[in-house]
Formats: structure tokens, C-alpha cells, sequence
């Protein structure tokens, strides 16, 4: 494989990660996991960045590895702290990692959103378990709803007003069930 098709897997990757992110907005994982998996995404574009920068910016103190990833005796020794390839590789880095948390953080919600608004039926749905979860921030409830065809689905929203029995009012996806929202709770933080 060739230096610039090599260069060119990450942002490929990029856009698998975020287009998977989108259409499945109903990830079920730790704000923490959710963030390493977009850093390291996101992040995974350095080694592009460099090689871009380091062929536009020709410097015998440039290295064949992205600097970020040298020991610091051989960033000091070799001095590529003061090149440009380095420094616009660390500032488009930064960036793509703030572009990449916005981004798979806004097209899910949005995605999310459109599918409501064009394909959303309201239902009832009744609470089944309270549960406190570490991993997911808080008191957890389970609830499940039945959709148009009969069918049992069920889900997890943050709530602390909720009591096992209660009654809710839903709104799913005709198309994707599994997308759905509550409506009648007045205290709820977010769906997870």
C-alpha cells in the first residue's frame, strides 16, 4: 500500500464511525466510551494531517512517524516541535476531535428528531424497573410499548420521578421502533 492511500484510511474511517453514529442514535454506551470512540476516530486523523503537511512543508527535521507519537528524547533531539507540518497537524487534529464530538453528537439527535417528526405515532407504554446504573450516569427506568403490529419493544430513559407500574406516553418510529421518546415526563434529562 502507498504512503497516500494509507494516508487516506482514516478519514474513510471517519466517515464509517460518523455515519454509523447517525443512523443508530439510540447507542446504548457511556458518555465516556461514546467520547473515546469519537477521540480516537477523530484523532486517528493525525497520521493523514502529517503525512499532508509533511509533503507540503518539506523539512529534514520532519519525521516518518507523526511527532505526537515519538518519545520526548527524540522530539527533542530531532526538533520537529518547530516545523510546520507539526504544528498544523497538532491544530487540524484539535480540530477535527472538537468537529468530530459536535458532529456525532448533532447529526444523531437531528436524525433522530427528522425520524419522529415524519414517521412518530404516540402510544402508552408502562414503566417496568428502576435501576441504578454507574456507567450510565444516575437512576436508569426500563419501559416497553407494543408498536402498531404488536410487538413488544422496550427501553431505558434517566428519570427520577418515574415508579415502576406508571403509565407513559410514547412516541415512536413507525419505520425504526427502536427510535422512540417520552412524552409526558416533565423531568426527563435525555433519553439513553
Amino acid at each position: 500500500m502507498k504512503p497516500y492511500q494509507r494516508a487516506l484510511l482514516p478519514p474513510i474511517a471517519i466517515l464509517f464511525i460518523t455515519a454509523f453514529m447517525a443512523y443508530f442514535p439510540n447507542l446504548k454506551m457511556g458518555p465516556m466510551a461514546y467520547f473515546f470512540l469519537v477521540s480516537f476516530a477523530y484523532g486517528s486523523s493525525i497520521f493523514s494531517f502529517y503525512y499532508i503537511f509533511s509533503q507540503m512543508f518539506p523539512d529534514k527535521r520532519n519525521t516518518e512517524i507523526p511527532p505526537q507519537f515519538l518519545r520526548k528524547e527524540q522530539i527533542e533531539l530531532s526538533g520537529v516541535r518547530g516545523t510546520k507540518a507539526f504544528q498544523l497537524t497538532t491544530n487540524f487534529s484539535l480540530l477535527t476531535v472538537v468537529i468530530g464530538l459536535f458532529a456525532c453528537y448533532y447529526l444523531p439527535l437531528k436524525y433522530k428528531e427528522n425520524e419522529l417528526n415524519q414517521n412518530g405515532i404516540k402510544t402508552k407504554g408502562i414503566v417496568t424497573y428502576e435501576m441504578y446504573s454507574k456507567t450510565n450516569m444516575g437512576e436508569i427506568r426500563g419501559y416497553k410499548f407494543l408498536d402498531k403490529s404488536n410487538i413488544n419493544h422496550s427501553d431505558i430513559i434517566k428519570n427520577k420521578s418515574l415508579k415502576e407500574g406508571d403509565t407513559i406516553e410514547i412516541l415512536y418510529s413507525s419505520k425504526r421502533p427502536d427510535i422512540n421518546k417520552i412524552l409526558s415526563v416533565n423531568d426527563e434529562i435525555f433519553g439513553i
